[in-house]
């Protein structure tokens, strides 16, 4: 047998590893599009991204499963970047619709954990000086911050190799190091106080929320999880509102957006406790602040809501919580147990601009799944604007609901950044749109019909075309047009079996609130 000679996971690379075994699939990955605007140098391109690759270990760290292990181990391996694949849209009528399709595509391709090395960088060729170069990874080797940090270390690289300059001499910490240290306190007695913080969280609600426009069975298979997405900015004056609004709080952008996300969740539950699985970055220290790996970890953030509650004490709380919860983030793990935050939420800040002799880098979209969920929202916030991205799980949810969520949750924002000390309760959550929807798409009802028929008639008409069409559906089941016609049919037998003509008087028959939607129907036939 080969000797292996590696180094453990971290725990939040177990708990990846985990939910890769569970969910039967591997949809767990980071990977972002940088702009790239100028006239680029593909060969300089990369050999900076090779500079970087050789510089940074967790970038050509493979997996490999060990007899009698639950885990793989993490080994840092040989590798050689072959030349980095070109898809020229520029011959395409609508390249933005193309690179939808092949960003999307990139988030499905399988990783072979023992042999590849794992960035997959591609370069998509929009004309001779506009580029857009997307890479790839698995969340065993990145989360989002890992993509920022990359990107910069490549525009560095390039800056250096453009004007010939040395290369750093300071030797960066390494991925593998780090997961041993983070695994030494977890089992120290240093962490103590953390592990006690955490085992007073009651977070048993938590995993168990449902939403009430949730599908009730996966339509996938219960361990199945594809993740759909839906994204909406908010207007600028919106956005200058909330940046007001968090200067007035003394508190971040991003928990304000939480803090309205949570009170959003309450209306539509109305249970007493919204928790939230929240991601935090994981690089306290400010020499891990340039480290690329896995670091971030979702934490639970619970809010404690109740009708006459004012918006800003529910923000107030909300930072309170966070900072506690910051401060005991590396003591917290669900390491590998398979059960998860099923609502969960995420922010940060839209990376700068970089600018190399008449070059320029830009991150034009980020992606990172790192863990499962039921439904995400995920905030990008930058100087002038406010971006709201909500993934979901398909299986779960259809695109139309996520489509009136994302309304819903904007209307809630504008509402109380206008209103900020309104109660909870107050808050306006009915967007125009769904209001135009319920007030008149829903009672738009009216349709012309043979006034020369009576109701049972024009029954039994529908009968005839779609005997098998779903005529009624309710909690106890449903009736295609068939089968309620044959119901009623009995019913009318009874009543003329006991005397009940045409030519009979009416007769109330009082209905309780308890009745069967299907058996009050069908009388009514």
């Amino acid at each position: 047998m080969q000797a292996i000679t590696g180094f453990r996971l971290s725990p939040q690379q177990e708990r990846v590893w985990a939910l890769q075994q569970s969910t039967g699939t591997r949809p767990f990955h980071a990977r972002c599009a940088s702009l790239i605007e100028g006239p680029l140098d593909k060969a300089t391109l990369e050999a900076a991204l090779l500079n970087v690759i050789e510089r940074q270990e967790i970038l050509h760290t493979t997996f490999h499963k060990v007899e009698g292990m639950i885990f793989p181990l993490q080994v840092i391996s040989d590798f050689r970047l072959d030349a980095i694949p070109v898809c020229d849209l520029g011959s395409i009528s609508s390249s933005e619709r193309a690179f939808e399709t092949i960003f999307e595509e990139t988030g499905h391709r399988p990783f072979d954990f023992e042999r590849d090395v794992p960035v997959g960088p591609l370069l998509l060729r929009l004309s001779p000086d506009r580029h857009i170069l997307i890479l790839h990874l698995p969340a065993l080797c990145a989360d989002a911050q890992t993509l920022d940090i990359v990107v910069a270390e490549i525009v560095r690289a390039y800056a250096r190799l453009v004007r010939g300059d040395e290369e750093p001499a300071e030797e960066p910490l390494q991925y593998a190091d780090l997961a041993e240290w983070q695994i030494g306190l977890l089992e120290s007695d240093d962490s103590l106080a953390g592990r006690d913080y955490w085992a007073r969280q009651d977070i048993s609600t938590a995993l168990s929320l449902t939403l009430p426009f949730q599908r009730r069975q996966h339509s996938g298979g219960d361990g199945s999880f594809d993740a759909g997405w839906f994204s909406a900015g908010l207007s600028q004056v919106t956005t200058a509102a909330l940046k007001l609004l968090a200067a007035r709080f003394n508190a971040p952008v991003s928990l304000i957006l939480q803090a309205c996300w949570q009170v959003l969740l309450w209306r539509l539950t109305r249970q007493p406790e919204i928790t939230v699985g929240a991601a935090f970055d994981g690089r306290l220290d400010e020499a891990l602040r340039q480290s690329p790996g896995l670091f971030s970890r979702f934490l639970p953030i619970t809010a404690r809501l109740e009708e006459g509650q004012p918006f800003s004490q529910v923000v107030a709380n909300i930072v309170e919580v966070s900072r506690d919860a910051a401060k005991w983030q590396e003591c917290f793990s669900l390491a590998n147990n398979v059960d998860f935050f099923p609502i969960c939420f995420e922010s940060r800040s839209n990376p700068s601009t970089h600018s190399i002799d008449g070059v320029t880098f830009s991150i034009y979209r980020t992606h990172a799944s790192t863990d499962r969920f039921n439904l995400k929202l995920s905030c990008v916030v930058s100087d002038e604007s406010v971006t709201t991205d909500i993934y979901y799980d398909r299986g779960l949810f259809s695109p139309a609901v996520i489509r009136r969520l994302a309304e819903q949750l904007h209307t809630l924002i504008e509402d109380a950044c206008e209103a900020p000390d309104s109660r909870i309760e107050a808050l306006t959550v009915v967007g125009s749109n769904e209001r135009e929807l319920l007030l008149f798409g829903f009672n738009g009802t009216a349709s012309s019909y043979p006034s020369n028929k009576c109701l049972s008639q024009l029954f039994e008409d529908q009968v005839e075309r779609a005997p098998e069409k779903i005529a009624l559906r309710a909690n106890e089941g449903q009736l295609t047009y068939a089968e309620l016609n044959a119901r009623a049919n009995r019913l009318a037998g009874y009543l003329a079996k006991v005397g009940v003509s045409p030519e009979s008087p009416s007769t109330i028959v009082p209905v309780s609130a308890g009745s069967k939607v299907l058996q009050t129907r069908t009388g009514m036939l």
